[in-house]
């Protein structure tokens, strides 16, 4: 009897790390893909709009609006950086609706993109539907979910966005270059079942700044996540932190932030 009870313990608290793990991932693997999903969206904005960076070609141009068939190849290398991860190979077809100069609802897909940093490593996300775009001054709003994302070979659900809203502002300095870009990013969920014997959770994502001076990790921001994991009821908070360490702290632990899975 004190065996079953033991272990039927033990597997609960099993259960509850690796939930705990997973929201987690959701965290440091979708903050990776937001940035890719936030510079890739920019730069169509600023090339179809004009003038476009050297790291994004216009394949089909918009000489009115509404345009709907807007499209333009985005070429991922060292002059053209991953905010989180740094340099980069592969490509990304952006295309859409344009309402305007300055809105768009777009479609991203992602072919060969890697990560140099990560010892070739592929990027997590495939492909995302329904990018709404939109620019204000010198900041492109970039808003997702990643119920419209789907993963690459080598990504998860979790780590394509998972169940999160996510809103990624890039702030491009009134240039054309990517490699002076600063993205905040923002994330939400509602409560939803995370696999791992999770029942429920909500995260959120606050502020997390993503400075070109530092890819391994966001220099600033927090996330919260409560989630109940076989009955046990646990909240998670990450700090970032200005070090550019590749780290963060979680429950006032610094740990390694990994950027893919």
């Amino acid at each position: 009897m004190h065996t079953k009870l033991f272990s039927l313990g033990a597997c609960v608290l099993l259960m509850a790390c690796g939930a705990k793990q997973a929201a987690i991932d959701e965290v440091q693997f979708g903050l990776t893909t937001a940035g890719a999903i936030g510079l890739s969206g920019a730069l169509a904005m600023d090339a179809i709009k004009g003038p476009a960076s050297s790291c994004a070609a216009v394949q089909t141009a918009c000489s009115s609006y509404p345009c709907t068939t807007g499209s333009v190849n985005v070429n991922l290398s060292a002059s053209c950086p991953l905010p989180l991860g740094g340099a980069a190979s592969g490509s990304v077809t952006v295309t859409g609706s344009w309402s305007s100069a300055d809105s768009a609802m777009l479609q991203q897909t992602f072919t060969n993109a890697t990560v140099a940093a990560q010892s070739g490593k592929a990027l997590a996300v495939a492909n995302v539907t329904r990018v709404s775009a939109s620019r204000s001054g010198n900041n492109i709003t970039i808003s997702f979910s990643g119920a419209n994302a789907t993963a690459a070979a080598s990504g998860s659900a979790v780590a394509a966005g998972g169940s999160q809203n996510w809103t990624v502002v890039v702030n491009t300095k009134g240039t054309a270059d990517p490699s002076d870009d600063v993205l905040t990013v923002e994330a939400t969920s509602a409560s939803g079942g995370a696999g791992l014997g999770a029942s429920a959770r909500v995260a959120s994502i606050k502020g997390a700044v993503l400075d070109p001076g530092c890819r391994l990790n966001p220099i600033a921001g927090s996330a919260d996540i409560t989630q109940v994991s076989g009955f046990v009821p646990t909240i998670t908070k990450i700090q970032f932190h200005a070090a550019c360490d590749g780290k963060a702290e979680v429950d006032g632990s610094t740990q390694d932030l990994q950027l893919l899975p």
